[in-house]
């Protein structure tokens, strides 16, 4: 067997360790994610919406109750249509409070 090839632990603890980092690395304001989990690390779009497949991921893996996922994603959906319509929007985009 080739040794580079990861075992179901190794893959398991790599999906959990993902779904958790964007559990905790959203800003509790607004819902965005940050990019990467540098100090200072600029929000977007792109990782907020993979931060929502997490959610998937997770009750998929057992990782995270279904019911916590729905109200986590239906809570960002909301804090994110909110924002949307206001002037704040970009300056969010841009940065995270530390």
């Amino acid at each position: 067997m080739n040794k580079l090839s990861p075992n179901v632990d190794d893959l398991d603890r790599l999906q959990r360790d993902a779904v958790g980092y964007f559990l905790r690395a959203a800003n509790p304001d607004n819902g965005l994610i940050a990019d990467s989990s540098r100090e200072g690390a600029p929000c977007s779009i792109a990782a907020t919406g993979l931060g929502l497949s997490a959610y998937v991921v997770g009750v998929e893996r057992g990782f995270l109750a279904r019911r916590d996922a729905a109200r986590g994603s239906r809570g960002k959906h909301q804090r994110l249509s909110a924002l949307s319509s206001s002037r704040i929007f970009v300056r969010c985009l841009t940065r995270r409070p530390n």
